[in-house]
């Protein structure tokens, strides 16, 4: 059963957030369905947390969230990467505290071709820095793009994120070429297809994928 069902929690978790201080606390922005975790926003804060017990899909993850919080720190000071607070191992559960970041995920955003060619230049920047760290995102995708109100953008959930050269960084987070199965399906060239291109046009490409991959 999942945790949140109407924009509102379910019973275990209101109990697990009682046992953690962080009654207050309500869904917030990229909610997963996984039921051994949440994301969820208390005062200026923003919480990811991943229940011990449950069965969760930690294994499809490249980082446990002690792991997101290193990437986060190496990345710290770039803006549009929120920032990792804390990390906090409990008896019940594993809790990542980041900076409150705003915004709406890309996704839910309708297709405009001057506020998107804005994001997308906004997300340039961001990869550009992270990738010089040495660090890339895995699971670049228009969900996991927050678009505030006054145009900022922040490029969240690095639980795919990977460290290494800086030249794979650049090829994975631009080019979807690298070392990890599946980039080509999360890289910046294809975010840029999919905001960009007449929406015809796109779905012809999926077609076309799809028999290639036949």
């Amino acid at each position: 059963m999942g945790h949140i069902l109407n924009g509102r929690l379910s019973d275990d978790w209101k109990h697990l957030l009682s046992a953690l201080n962080l009654t207050g606390a309500s869904p917030f922005g990229t909610v997963t369905s996984d039921p051994g975790r949440c994301v969820l926003k208390a005062g200026s804060s923003v919480f990811k947390i991943v229940r011990r017990e449950a069965s969760t899909t930690q294994q499809q993850r490249a980082q446990t969230l002690a792991g997101e919080a290193i990437i986060l720190k190496r990345l710290s000071g770039i803006p549009g990467i929120p920032k990792a607070l804390s990390c906090r191992r409990m008896r019940d559960a594993d809790i990542l505290e980041l900076s409150f970041f705003d915004g709406r995920r890309w996704s839910d955003l309708p297709r405009n071709a001057a506020s998107d060619v804005a994001t997308l230049g906004r997300l340039f920047l961001i990869l550009v820095r992270c990738s010089w760290r040495g660090v890339a995102h895995n699971d670049l995708r228009a969900e996991n793009v927050l678009v505030g109100a006054q145009g900022s953008c922040f490029l969240v959930d690095f639980d795919q994120a990977t460290i290494c050269s800086r030249a794979r960084a650049f090829l994975a987070n631009f080019f979807g070429i690298g070392f990890k199965e599946g980039a080509t399906k999360v890289a910046l060239g294809k975010l840029l297809i999919e905001r960009l291109l007449p929406a015809p046009a796109v779905s012809g490409l999926r077609r076309l994928k799809l028999k290639a991959d036949r």
